[in-house]
């Protein structure tokens, strides 16, 4: 089985720790078509990804179950790992891609419409949530996650000096999981989004929730999604340059793949399936002079 918890050196980083990587096998590639027949603005863009690993195999060690025989359980040796001859390694390189459009519509003088998306595998951190690219596949490869990212809004010009906006948003990815396999049963699952994921520990509050320890509250982020309303005025427009003030809320909601065992107060019923969500309100203020 693979062993990908393989540590790089430290020259990423300080010298107290050291940082698994793999080398990247080509840049980030993005394309966009950009269109302005007379009315409004048109764009078309597509992105091609590739994520590398480097995986050196390792031999399983026994472990004893209930009842004879003893099965191997996917557990590594660690004085197998330690002994292992360089070379004997697996690279892997997966890509991903995604497309996507965006449209900026001037329905009157006084009032914009604007709305864009982007779909497809290995894109989440692309979006503003920076929701995850890939995960790690049983074989130790990387598997990028379907995702898409949608937004709408609309920009009122009531008055020169004055903008009024309002968009709303998501990012929202697919589950990516697979049936762990031992002695011709299934025995669970692994990857991104498992519906098998605890968590009873979920909006309660223990010690691990200070010192960072087990929980019991895997809440794997799902989708985020945001509702935002705000102004921007320009108090002053002269030879001293440029005064301009602005205020803004935002809405913030996050919710997680299904998991087992929700407690009460959460979503769904308790002891059951179900997501967990929480949200958040943000409010922020600002105040800038342009000099030039």
């Amino acid at each position: 089985m693979p062993n990908y918890a393989n540590a790089g050196n430290s020259f990423l980083g300080s010298t107290a720790f050291v940082n698994p990587f793999a080398p990247d096998v080509a840049p980030d590639i993005i394309g966009k078509a950009a269109f302005d027949p007379g009315w409004g603005h048109y764009e078309v863009f597509g992105i091609a990804r590739f994520f590398n690993d480097n995986t050196f195999g390792c031999v399983e060690s026994p472990v004893t179950t209930v009842g004879p025989p003893a099965q191997t359980e996917g557990l590594c040796s660690a004085t197998t790992a330690l002994t292992l001859v360089p070379g004997q390694q697996s690279q892997r390189t997966k890509s991903g891609d995604g497309i996507g459009g965006s449209v900026q519509l001037p329905f009157t003088k006084y009032v914009d419409v604007v709305a864009s998306t982007l779909y497809g595998s290995g894109i989440g951190r692309y979006g503003s949530s920076l929701l995850p690219d890939v995960v790690v596949a049983p074989d130790g490869s990387l598997s990028p996650i379907k995702a898409l990212h949608a937004l709408g809004g609309v920009v009122v010009h009531p008055w020169a000096g004055l903008d009024i906006y309002s968009y709303a948003g998501i990012e929202k990815e697919q589950p990516d999981y697979w049936s762990i396999v031992s002695t011709g049963s299934i025995k669970g699952l692994t990857g991104f989004g498992v519906p098998t994921a605890i968590n009873t520990g979920c909006n309660i509050t223990t010690a691990a929730s200070f010192t960072g320890g087990t929980s019991n509250c895997a809440a794997i982020n799902k989708s985020v999604t945001e509702v935002t309303v705000g102004f921007w005025q320009d108090f002053y427009k002269g030879n001293f340059g440029r005064v301009a003030g602005g205020f803004q809320w935002a809405y913030i909601g996050r919710q997680s793949f299904p998991g087992v065992g929700v407690p009460a107060g959460t979503v769904g019923s308790p002891g059951g399936a179900a997501s967990v969500s929480t949200s958040d309100n943000v409010f922020m203020t600002t105040l800038r002079w342009y000099p030039f």
